[in-house]
Order: structure tokens, then C-alpha cells, then sequence
């Protein structure tokens, strides 16, 4: 099945206001917003956005921060989703309150530059967000500042930014999203690593076998079935993978049910 909607995902991890950025840029309350860190968004969800005349799927993601079985679930979830969609940009939310990259943030980007690799990162905003949190001094100061840092190539975004990346700032209006979903909707669609089979060949894109990189110890993603064939190669992993809060294997340990392509 092809899809024919030019398509903007927003990613970035649990709790940076994904969800609250599509609602202001529908201009609705359409999707359920989390009150905290805690992940309200289990599973994509999509509403299509007119800007500037032009019809965009607005794609909402759950939170990519986890290494949990309701994280893997999430994953998988999304990677079906955006099989053979045209995506021309990712909006990937950063919380401008955060003093420097945390687990959960640099699971989450991590996870960013697997799925969507390095010639995808052009097609990128970085978009800081959460700068209502701060107060008038924080926000002169440290939020600033933390900017600042970004822009110049802080190790937290350096190899996104260093592969054409941009960085914006969301003002927490309709006005700020609509810019920002603006700067990307006019690019070229581009084809993410996960889309690609396995192969790596992007005219090949209509394969069933697709990848989304390498684990973080060298070992070799598997596979991704399209919806539909959860049987058997990666979604069977996911089956496997532990329950949360089940205690994790000895460090020296080979870890084999790492679940689905993450």
C-alpha cells in the first residue's frame, strides 16, 4: 500500500511536548497531551495539517527514550508506520530545560539517527522546546546559553547538526509550530534508513526486508517485516524481550532479546 501524503513525523523523547506541538499546529485539541515525563502517546497517531495551501500528514510518535517492552512495542509499531510514506521532515523535540544529555534523551537520539541515518538529517529541525518552564532569568541565562551550545555543535546534536541539521526555537503557539512545520514541508522527500531494505539500494524500497542500523555493541539489527508478518525475524524477538523492571543481564553477558530493530 503507497501512500500519498507528504509526511512530517515530530519524534524526541516522552514528555518534550510532542503531542501539545500537533495540537497547536491543528489548532484542536485532537490528541491526548501528557502532563509530565510520564508517555501519554503509546503508539503513532497522524492528523493532516493544511500549510500554506499545502495538505501534510503530521505525524505524532511516542517517546523513543525507553529500552523496555512497551518501548519495543512502540518502536515497531512506528517502523511499520513508515513504511513507504513520503516524508519530507522530522520535527525532533528537544526540552530546553534539560541540563545535558540524560539517558532518556540520548536513548532517544540515538534511536533518531538509526532510524533515519545521516543523508536524512538535512531534513531535520531540532526544535527546542519547554521555554515556558523557565523563568525570565533562567531563560536570558541558561536557556540561552544552552542554545548557545547547541547551534555551535554540542556533542548532544553534533553529528545531526554536522550532517545538515537545523535548530529552531517553539514559542509554545500555533504561530511557532506552523513555522516550524513550514521550514520542512517545502523540502524534497527523502528516504529514511529504516525504509530502505536491507540491501541499502533505495529503488528498492517496495522490499520487504528493511534495516535501521547497528546495535550499540556491533551487533546487527534484524530484519523488519511489514505489517502484518509478526511471526517470525524481528517482531518474534520482541516476544522475547523482558519484562519491565525485571532485572537486566550481567554486563559481560551477550544480550540476545534486544527486540524489535533498536
Amino acid at each position: 500500500m503507497a501512500y500519498n501524503n507528504q509526511v512530517v513525523l515530530v519524534m524526541g523523547p516522552s514528555g518534550t511536548g510532542k503531542t501539545r506541538f500537533v495540537n497547536l499546529a491543528a489548532d484542536r485539541d485532537i490528541f491526548e497531551e501528557g502532563s509530565g515525563l510520564e508517555a501519554t502517546t503509546t503508539q503513532a497517531q497522524s492528523v493532516v495539517i493544511t500549510v500554506d495551501g499545502r495538505n501534510i500528514e503530521v505525524i505524532d510518535t511516542p517517546g523513543t527514550d525507553a529500552d523496555d517492552m512497551d518501548s519495543g512495542k512502540a518502536k515497531a509499531s512506528l517502523l511499520r508506520t513508515l513504511q513507504r510514506r513520503n516524508i519530507v521532515g522530522i520535527v525532533y523535540m528537544h526540552d530546553i530545560s534539560q541540563n545535558r544529555a540524560n539517558g532518556p534523551v540520548a536513548e532517544s537520539y540515538k534511536w533518531l539517527l538509526k532510524t533515519c541515518g545521516d543523508d536524512a538529517m538535512r531534513n531535520v529541525v531540532i526544535v527546542t522546546n519547554m521555554w515556558q518552564t523557565l523563568s525570565g532569568t533562567s531563560r536570558a541565562g541558561y536557556g540561552e546559553g544552552r542554545e548557545r551550545e547547541l547551534r555551535l555543535g554540542d556533542p548532544c546534536y553534533k553529528t545531526a547538526i554536522d550532517n545538515g541539521a537545523s535548530l529552531q526555537r517553539h514559542d509554545n503557539t500555533r504561530e511557532s509550530a506552523l513555522a516550524i512545520l513550514r521550514s520542512v514541508a517545502t523540502k524534497s522527500s527523502i528516504t529514511l534508513r529504516c525504509q530502505m531494505p536491507a540491501s541499502g539500494d533505495a529503488s528498492s524500497i517496495n522490499s520487504e526486508s528493511t534495516y535501521v542500523g547497528t546495535l550499540p555493541y556491533g551487533e546487527k539489527t534484524p530484519a523488519c517485516p511489514p505489517q502484518g508478518r509478526h511471526s517470525s525475524g524481528c517482531f518474534s524477538l520482541l516476544r522475547r524481550h523482558k519484562p519491565h523492571g525485571q532485572s537486566k543481564r550481567s554486563s559481560g553477558e551477550k544480550d540476545s532479546h534486544s527486540g524489535c530493530c533498536f
